[in-house]
Formats: structure tokens, sequence, C-alpha cells
């Protein structure tokens, strides 16, 4: 069984990363979700990975998820953040 105790949340932005320019692409308690959105984002052209998109981008973000070596500061107009999972938490307590 998959840990939930994180919610990792897939933006859009600006360069600078800033809070102000984050649209949410997606959102998923599996971090295997989010990369398979940045990877369709990378695609798409809307982010890149180490300053490359579409096929070329997706390719070494693709290589670098097998060889696990995914490296989230590469992502540009992107960002990724991991937040905590009150409800899971709140669950476990409870012994649900």
């Amino acid at each position: 069984m998959q840990n939930q105790s994180s919610i990792y949340i897939l933006y859009n932005c600006n360069e600078w990363k800033e809070y102000s320019s984050m649209k949410t692409v997606a959102a998923s308690t599996g971090i295997n979700d989010i990369y398979r959105a940045a990877k369709k984002e990378i695609h798409s052209g809307n982010i890149e990975y180490c300053g490359l998109t579409k096929r070329a981008g997706v390719q070494l973000f693709s290589e670098d998820l097998i060889n696990n070596r995914i490296n989230t500061a590469l992502l540009d107009y992107g960002y990724i953040e991991e937040i905590e999972n009150i409800a899971a938490k709140h669950r476990a307590k409870k012994g649900v």
C-alpha cells in the first residue's frame, strides 16, 4: 500500500516560481502520478525540464525517472510542492 501521508501538487508558474503565478495542474497522493502529469506538461511545452521542452524534455525527464534521479529544481515554469495529508493523519490516529 502506498504511503498517503503527503499530497503532491504540480503547478505551472513563471520562471521565478512566484506563488502569485502558480496555477494548479495536478494533485495526488502518489508522486508518480505527478511525474506523469509533469511529463504531459513538458510534452505540451508548458513546463521545461533542464531547459528542454517537447520531445527532448520528455526524453531527459523519462531517463532521469527511470534512473531515479529526478531533480524537480530542473523544472522551469513548473513547481512540485509536497504538503501534509491531514486527512490521512487523522485516519491513522483513529485507527481507520
